[in-house]
Formats: structure tokens, C-alpha cells, sequence
């Protein structure tokens, strides 16, 4: 369902988009399918009752247009800075008012995670259409997609936060700042600490030392930026690399151990057995289908 959902976008579009298929997953909890850009869309999109199992969040950057969550309903109007939420398994149908003046940005999710805020009324079902916010939430759209499509390996666990956050400012139309370029460069840069040769035989007091700030500090601006603390995201991303080499096949669990920093391979398989459930041996079997 996932990849006709892609393929859906490239016929909406023609060529006038540009999508990312990020690895962004952390089922059930989680899962971005796709996200991109939309130049100048010139049709109509419409989708039957059960055929889109994915939340969409939708941005529009220039044009107007509609949107229509029930065959007989009324559409809601949308114009340029209004953002747009449809939900999983519902029929729905927007676009431009004239074909070619409509610029968006896009993300479609799904799991439990955002299935908890529809459940608590953080994302309501009555009306698709937020309007009236600042210009800069389109900016952290956008942000958000071209992270999306990023080669930068940025943790599942906040990405899917950052998600969370806007949806939920958006829902209460309680706009907190929006992440500034000296911060994003700033997480930018921690995370080329985080993800280094044997990230596991560093520890954080000296990344925070090798960005110039106390321990404290470091923790609680990682924190307040990304919503996770640093101890999560780094275990997060320092797992992510163990998964993709046991999935490769070419080193043994003890290689991987020594490859990620660290010096015990006990104390290795623990740790992924705690992120993941599984012992290394049988995340390996499982993913190469032995």
C-alpha cells in the first residue's frame, strides 16, 4: 500500500515534485512513509474510503484551494500559510482552486503514536483546515521534509517527536519559536559527535566539552531543542548503526562490538537486547530471513 501511495504522489504531480522515502520507523509506535515538495500542482487528488492508511500533513506554500473530508460534505477553503491534516482510512479530496497555483509540502505517517493524539483530540477529526498561524511554521515544515530527505542519520525517536510537537502546537494554535538556524546547526554538529568512529567508547560529559559547554547545559539545550535527551538519541543512532551491520552479514557480533566503541561484547549484546528485544544472533537470523 505504502509504494502505490508513492506512486499516487507521482501521478498527482507528474514532474513537478520532489519526494523522499525515508527509514524513519519505529513500529508500532511510528513510521513516516514519505514526504517532498509540490511545485505547481495541477490536479485534484482523491481518495476513496480505506484505499490511504496514513495521517497526511499538508502545508500549502502558495495558491488556494479546497479541501473535502466527506463526498457530500462541504469543502473548507485553504489558502497560502494554512496547513491541512487528513486522516488514515478516510475519503478525502483537495487541490487547487486553478490548476497550477498551489506549492506544497507534505508528510504522510502512521502508528499509535499519532493515533494517541487523534484519540485525545489533538488532531481533530471535524475540521482538516488550520489557518491563521505565523509564517514560521512553514519554514519548520519544510525543515522537517528536507530533514526527511536528509543523508544525515538523524535518530527515528526525535525526528518522529519533532513530528509530534508541531502537530500539537498546531492542534492548540499555541506557537512556541521555532528552531533557529544556529540551533539546527548546532544539533547539526552534535550529531557528527554522536555519529563518529566507535561512538560507544565516548561518553557525553566530552561531547559537551568538544561543543564548548557544561555537561548541564549541553543536556538540557539538546533537550529543549529536540524534545529527547541526548542520552536517547545517542543510544538511539549508536543501535541504528549496529542494526545495519547485522543486517550486512559481513562482521561477526564481536566485530560490531569492537566497530561501535565498545569494549565488551557481553555488554554489546544487552544493550541491543534492551533496544531491541532481541539478542544480535537473532536479530541477524530474523533479518536475513534464516
Amino acid at each position: 500500500m505504502e509504494s502505490r501511495d508513492h506512486f499516487w504522489y507521482i501521478l498527482d504531480v507528474h514532474d513537478e515534485a520532489v519526494t523522499y522515502l525515508p527509514h524513519i520507523n519505529v513500529m508500532p509506535a511510528g513510521r513516516v512513509s514519505a514526504a517532498g515538495f509540490i511545485k505547481a500542482k495541477q490536479v485534484v487528488t482523491e481518495r476513496a474510503e480505506g484505499s490511504f492508511p496514513f495521517y497526511a500533513l499538508l502545508a500549502v506554500h502558495a495558491g488556494s484551494g479546497f479541501v473535502q473530508t466527506s463526498p457530500d460534505g462541504q469543502p473548507f477553503p485553504v489558502t497560502a500559510g494554512g496547513f491541512v491534516l487528513l486522516l488514515p482510512d478516510k475519503w478525502h479530496r483537495y487541490g487547487p482552486a486553478r490548476p497550477g497555483e498551489w506549492n506544497e509540502s507534505f508528510l504522510t505517517f502512521a502508528g499509535t503514536l499519532f493515533d494517541a493524539l487523534l484519540d485525545a483530540d489533538v488532531i481533530a477529526s471535524e475540521s482538516p483546515v488550520i489557518s491563521g498561524l505565523p509564517g514560521a511554521y512553514l519554514d519548520r515544515m519544510e525543515s522537517l521534509v528536507r530533514l526527511a530527505g536528509s543523508t544525515m542519520g538523524t535518530p527515528a525517536s526525535v525526528y518522529l517527536s519533532m513530528i509530534v510537537a508541531l502537530i500539537c502546537e498546531l492542534g492548540s494554535k499555541d506557537a512556541s519559536p521555532p528552531v533557529s538556524s544556529r540551533d539546527r546547526e548546532w544539533i547539526a554538529s552534535v550529531y557528527e559527535h554522536f555519529d563518529c568512529d566507535r561512538p560507544a567508547s565516548r561518553t557525553l560529559e566530552w561531547i559537551a566539552a568538544a561543543m564548548g559547554t557544561s555537561y548541564g547545559s549541553f543536556v538540557k539545550r539538546f533537550t529543549r531543542l529536540t524534545g529527547v535527551p541526548p542520552g536517547k538519541a545517542w543510544r538511539q543512532l549508536v543501535m541504528q548503526r549496529a542494526a545495519a551491520l547485522l543486517r550486512d552479514d559481513s562482521m561477526s557480533a564481536t566485530q560490531i562490538a569492537d566497530e561501535l566503541g565498545y569494549a565488551d561484547p557481553a555488554h554489546f549484546g544487552r544493550r541491543f537486547r534492551e533496544h531491541t528485544g532481541f539478542s544480535p544472533g537473532r536479530f541477524r537470523r530474523l533479518s536475513l530471513g534464516r
